[in-house]
């Protein structure tokens, strides 16, 4: 039984009252997808739908989760040690088994036309230098179970989204 099919189970085990109840849904089913739903750790409302589809796979991003990027961007250097905990948190992932695929913008065409492939090999390079396991360097948004990054912001609603980009000062 893998992680989330055992949370899943756990939360099932629990009793919540939603207002999908009364349109024939389970508490534990979107009332848009019929999937499952998972609850905070905290008890609160219902706040993700779990794509029982996806892949046992994480998405990590470099900078910050893994390069600590004290200082930011630097002309697209990787000048950095590794976060503190990244290594041994991406091995448990790993022991896991989960699939941990690092994104970045770095290696995308788009962004980086003309240095897309050796950014590419340089992010590689470092991971193996710094013994940090992963399975796949990309900077496309995978189908995943969870995707990891600094400049996140977990949506609910839009207007908490959009308060929090004004506490963040984005907006």
């Amino acid at each position: 039984m893998n992680v989330l099919d055992s949370y899943l189970k756990r939360l099932q085990s629990e009793q919540i009252s939603t207002t999908s109840v009364s349109a024939g849904i389970t508490p534990y089913e979107s009332p848009v997808s019929g999937k499952p739903l998972i609850k905070s750790p905290k008890g609160r409302s219902v706040i993700a739908e779990a794509d029982v589809e996806a892949p046992k796979r994480i998405l990590v991003d470099f900078d910050v989760p893994v390069h600590k990027y004290s200082k930011g961007y630097f002309d697209s250097q990787i000048y950095d040690v590794p976060t503190e905990g990244s290594k041994e948190a991406l091995q448990f992932l790993k022991n896991e088994g989960f699939e941990v695929i690092v994104f970045t913008t770095r290696v995308s065409q788009e962004e980086h036309p003309e240095t897309y492939k050796v950014n590419e090999e340089a992010i590689r390079s470092w991971l193996d230098e710094h013994g940090i396991p992963f399975d796949r360097i990309t900077s496309e948004k995978l189908l995943a179970l969870a995707y990891i990054d600094d400049k996140s912001i977990r949506f609910a609603d839009w207007k908490s989204a959009l308060e929090m980009m004004s506490f963040l000062k984005i907006l």
